[in-house]
């Protein structure tokens, strides 16, 4: 190869690879390219450092930020400080913030004399808002860290132990919402028990159960008795399951893995959590703590050497027990033992630390559920249909004047003279408790009062925050899937057992217990089955996918029923992976995080585009510039340096560190505000750091999983 094909070639590959280098820094910061950001105007190059958070609730967001302005006919930059309003649109799946309305509500220019701060504060004023922003919601996350947020904790909940079920070989946990409800499936000798997300039906003529997973069939006499294999189950049942499930038999792989060994079934009526080891418990110790964990289960399991306790964690709950067999009480996860905290973050049970009172991410889980899901809503929108079996019948919230319809799968509360409707995270409101429904643009405070023990609790977690003539503004917080604040931590469901309704339809209630609810810091809540081998997969697609999403029973059974009733229950993560090579692989084809309810595709038609304006500037990323600048309370600029802070005046930057008399003439009184100011930046820049590695590593670890990890009263 002669030397100019050479020189081109590696022109080429240069080339290729910024392409290549560039197009994954995008991926990988998503719409957020890094601050600070930079815009060039008519007359000037504006430049905005990394925002500082000063509130954010619901939808609005205010703060400032430090500022550049180069005039056109200037080579030497102005330095000033912004304070902004902004309305933000908030999503988790792609871990975005996009601002969709800017307010400047103030400019100071400190070193500018006051003629030229006019006329810079009139330029930011005009073309700020007309910026396209986008963040971070790490970052965002990061920053709230200093911010005083309004508690969005729960009280009350339960946290009573469920019954846990210890086996040493392949079970599969089989949950029945109390004792069975068996109903008739029309023109066959079958019946259906409707109060359970698995297929499993009675046949009146072999007076057998039967319950398909994949392509096995078991069978049993009785439901709490020993189930077995079948390979020729009655051709009505295997009809009525061609019915309603086309792909029966696709999962091929998972039916190998089953079938190297057939689990043991296990039936529960009431609050149950499996928990199987592959054989007898086997140990491994977790670096620079006393801890063991049980690594031959997918369980989070430990055993704490010192007090020889087993460590269960459930549903975001601690229990222990110095039994595996039990009894097992609740433990705090402020009281756990304080070797806990070492569990390092790396290591196979790092996950569990979003559980451990005290730790980074727990407190980052806590922090995740300050932040709402927004979306703006057609106005127009009538599209709401509520159903009930027979007339509405109502029962009292307890300790308020409200009642809610018992007889329905839909969140509809009477207050005074009108009914409330609560539908895939927005509120609606009529005359009528059967319609017709009008989206709702104010939300009675009572409504914010419903106690856990009340079935519809989670509606209180869906906010208006603003109404236009075409628009109201809505969001939801993580309470409204079940993700509670409570204490330090987080936990899943209200704990609490409510009473489904049986009528002619069967309309189940939230569950806290029987799937082994977990949660991962980049994907949410997720859920297995307490089966090692051949994966969760093999379930859901026939008796979990079909019938809690799809609803093949009909108006009568599972559409009625289990398709509406779980629809808070089970929003927040559940088809996502978990940390562990294990588990990716249970897991597989289910660890992109897809949970926003106002993307949902049902929903999407709902949502209206928000007026803006449609010329908006783009802004770069600023690789010249050191994200280095802030701006303090006052309005005063200051850049950290590697011989500390400095401030901006006339003369240039100077040392933060330098003596000047305030009025009285007072030095020392100088030097603590000083230093109080010093701290107050210190504790900026630690955060504005903290905020990089945690959007860093945020998406580097939706990059490796290959995903992406209020109607209501204003607030």
């Amino acid at each position: 190869m002669n030397s100019y094909k050479t020189t081109v070639l590696f022109l080429l590959i240069a080339v290729t690879l910024v392409f290549v280098s560039h197009s994954v820094y995008a991926f990988m910061m998503g719409d957020d390219l890094g601050w600070p950001r930079e815009v060039q105007a008519d007359n000037a190059k504006i430049l905005m450092y990394q925002p500082q958070v000063e509130s954010f609730v619901g939808d609005k967001l205010t703060g400032r930020a430090a500022v550049s302005v180069t005039m056109k006919d200037s080579v030497n930059p102005v330095f000033g400080v912004v304070w902004l309003d902004a309305r933000v649109s908030v999503d988790k799946d792609s871990r975005t913030v996009e601002i969709l309305e800017i307010t400047i509500t103030n400019v100071r220019f400190p070193n500018a004399a006051e003629e030229n701060e006019k006329s810079l504060a009139a330029l930011l004023e005009k073309e700020i808002p007309t910026w396209d922003l986008t963040m971070s919601l790490d970052r965002l996350l990061v920053a709230l860290e200093l911010v005083e947020k309004e508690s969005n904790a729960s009280k009350d909940l339960k946290n009573d132990p469920p019954n846990i079920i210890y086996e040493t070989t392949p079970s599969l946990l089989i949950t029945i919402d109390g004792d069975p409800i068996l109903q008739d499936i029309e023109n066959t000798s079958l019946k259906s028990v409707v109060n359970t997300p698995f297929f499993l039906i009675y046949d009146t003529k072999g007076k057998n159960y039967y319950l398909k997973g994949g392509s096995i069939w078991w069978t049993a006499k009785d439901l709490k008795g020993e189930w077995k294999t079948t390979t020729n189950p009655p051709k009505e049942v295997v009809e009525l399951a061609k019915q309603y499930d086309e792909q029966i038999n696709e999962d091929q792989e998972g039916l190998e893995i089953l079938n190297e060994e057939i689990p043991k079934i296990i039936v529960a009526t009431e609050p149950t959590e499996l928990v199987t080891t592959d054989g007898d418990i086997e140990f491994a110790p977790i670096s620079n703590t006393d801890l063991l964990y049980v690594e031959n289960t997918d369980s989070e399991l430990f055993l704490d050497i010192d007090t020889q306790k087993y460590f269960i964690l459930i549903s975001g709950r601690w229990y222990h027990s110095s039994s595996l067999n039990g009894p097992w009480s609740y433990v705090a996860s402020d009281e756990l033992p304080g070797t806990f905290k070492n569990i390092p973050a790396e290591s196979p049970k790092g996950g569990v630390l979003s559980s451990v009172a005290g730790t980074e991410q727990a407190n980052d889980a806590v922090l995740d559920s300050y932040i709402p899901e927004t979306s703006a809503i057609d106005r127009n929108d009538t599209s709401l249909e509520v159903t009930y079996d027979g007339d509405p019948k109502w029962e009292y919230v307890e300790d308020t004047d409200m009642e809610y319809a018992v007889n329905t799968s839909f969140s509809v509360i009477k207050y005074e003279d009108f009914y409330y409707c609560c539908n895939e995270a927005v509120w609606y409101q009529a005359d009528s408790a059967e319609g017709p429904w009008v989206v709702c643009v104010d939300v009675p405070d009572e409504i914010y009062t419903i106690p856990p023990s009340c079935p519809i609790y989670s509606v209180k977690y869906v906010y208006v925050y603003d109404v236009t003539p075409t628009v109201v503004y809505v969001g939801y917080y993580p309470g409204y899937a079940g993700s509670y604040v409570y204490g330090p931590t987080i936990v899943y469901g209200t704990g609490w057992y409510y009473h489904s309704w049986y009528g002619r339809y069967y309309y189940p209630r939230p569950m806290t217990w029987g799937f082994s609810v977990h949660y991962n810091p980049y994907t949410g809540w997720g859920f297995s089955f307490g089966l090692r081998f051949g994966g969760p997969h093999l379930w859901m697609g026939y008796g979990w996918h079909s019938y809690y999403h799809r609803g093949y029973w009909g108006a009568r059974g599972y559409r009625g029923g289990y398709r509406h009733g779980y629809r808070h229950g089970y929003r927040s993560g559940y088809y996502a992976g978990r940390r562990d090579a294990n588990r990716k692989n249970m897991y597989r084809n289910q660890n992109q995080r897809n949970n926003n309810i106002y993307k949902k595709k049902d929903n999407v038609k709902r949502n209206k585009d928000v007026p803006r304006q449609t010329d908006r500037k783009k802004t770069n990323f600023s690789s010249k510039n050191k994200n280095n600048v802030y701006a303090d309370k006052n309005g005063n600029v200051h850049k950290k340096t590697t011989d500390g802070w400095q401030q901006k005046d006339k003369s240039g930057w100077s040392s933060n560190n330098n003596k000047q008399r305030d009025k009285s003439g007072t030095v020392d009184r100088n030097k603590n505000k000083s230093s109080d100011r010093n701290k107050s930046l210190n504790n900026s820049y630690n955060n504005r750091q903290k905020s990089n590695q945690r959007h860093n590593s945020g998406s580097s670890n939706r990059t490796r999983s290959g995903g992406n990890r209020s109607g209501g009263r204003r607030r």
